[in-house]
């Protein structure tokens, strides 16, 4: 499942339908998570720096559609 597809998922199952409907694939998106029970961990990607969190078995990490936006 690509993130958008999560992204719209997780509207339509969480949020009022009309909020849910706003959302297209073309928007701008950052999403934050907190860390939870997570321990902090640090990646590299493709020369990109990451940092996230993980239980041993899972990692999540914030993220922005797409990559780069506001910026040049």
């Amino acid at each position: 499942m690509k993130k958008t597809e999560a992204i719209k998922a997780f509207l339509d199952a969480y949020t009022w339908p009309d909020l849910a409907e706003l959302y297209n694939y073309s928007m701008e998106v950052q999403v934050n998570v907190l860390r939870g029970t997570g321990d902090p961990i640090e990646g590299e990607y493709r020369g990109k720096f990451w940092r996230g969190y993980t239980d041993g078995v899972q990692v999540w990490k914030s993220f922005r559609i797409p990559y780069n936006a506001s910026s040049n």
